[in-house]
């Protein structure tokens, strides 16, 4: 073959090449033979987690909603969790998937009228959330219609 070196390149290449070739065959016949589940699927099982999930740490959120509101003389509405149709909705609306959904369950805590009250209130819940591993962000709202509050997100891992 030293007569004719480009036939053995020619022959290294056609090997490669073919090799490539049948990687992508083989791979795109397992893809077609397999029973994997379709993007629909995978986000219906992930949506099923993530609920069954926020059942889970819901009445943590509870009790520790209820700890705060009586240190600081407030009350707290009942624990509720959003539907699988709204989280679907919400998922849809913000192209995002169910776990980056930050209020699967949710409660309020009313504690005071005024910036001045809320100020002592929204750093306990940041700073024992956060001493305690489970601090997940602080934003403050206003809206365009007047009203205005401060969400306090809570991350169970």
């Amino acid at each position: 073959m030293k007569k004719y070196p480009y036939l053995m390149l020619a022959a290294n290449r056609l090997l490669i090449l073919t090799m490539v070739f049948c990687g992508v065959v083989f791979v795109a016949s397992c893809s077609d033979d397999d029973n994997n589940p379709s993007d629909k699927e995978l986000f219906e099982q992930e949506m099923t987690a993530a609920l069954a999930d926020a059942r889970e740490y819901g009445p943590h959120t509870d009790a520790f909603a209820k700890e705060v509101a009586a240190r600081f003389d407030g009350c707290v509405t009942e624990i509720n969790y959003k539907t699988r149709e709204s989280a679907t909705r919400k998922c849809i609306t913000d192209a995002c998937r169910p776990y980056d959904l930050k209020d699967l369950a949710r409660t309020t805590i009313v504690a005071g009228w005024d910036s001045t009250e809320l100020k002592p209130v929204i750093n306990y819940l940041v700073t024992t959330s956060t001493e305690r591993g489970f601090f997940g962000r602080y934003k403050h709202q206003t809206s365009d219609y007047g009203y205005w509050g401060d969400i306090v997100n809570l991350k169970y891992v």
